[in-house]
């Protein structure tokens, strides 16, 4: 069987594209930008004294989206004022859609109800950019993990 050495595919950074609520976020830091993870395995299991095994789905289907971006990214002043929305005059009952696509590929990772979890820590350096990383808990993560094209 003769080896496949050609290109397999192109990611494009330009066209990853993240969503949250009515904002189109920009301004991502670099290396790993947003990261996706469900709170769950798929599945949990038993394995029986004959050495059976048992298998139960689990329908948590909950997870964060950790988004890294430059201190200097007018994102972070939205994503503020979501959350001063939601902590100050909504105490707590505002979820709004996420979705992470990446249009260079076929990736699309979305729930429709996502809030702020935990607060960027804050630290400023003379000499870099700093980056703020929000992390937001989405209560019915999709998951579509695809190539690219």
């Amino acid at each position: 069987m003769a080896a496949n050495y050609g290109l397999s595919g192109t990611f494009d950074g330009s066209e990853f594209h993240l969503t949250i609520g009515p904002l189109i976020i920009t301004g991502f830091s670099d290396g790993d930008a947003v990261t996706v993870t469900r709170s769950q395995n798929l599945a949990a299991y038993r394995n029986g004294l004959d050495g059976a095994t048992g298998r139960a789905i689990i329908l948590d289907k909950s997870g964060t989206v950790e988004v890294r971006l430059l201190q200097t990214s007018s994102a972070n002043d939205d994503l503020s004022a979501l959350l001063n929305l939601d902590s100050l005059f909504l105490e707590g009952r505002t979820a709004y859609p996420i979705s992470v696509t990446d249009f260079s590929g076929r990736t699309v990772l979305a729930a429709s109800q996502c809030w702020l979890e935990t607060l960027p820590p804050v630290a400023f350096s003379t000499a870099a950019v700093g980056e703020r990383v929000w992390t937001f808990r989405a209560a019915d993560l999709e998951m579509f993990i695809g190539g690219n094209n």
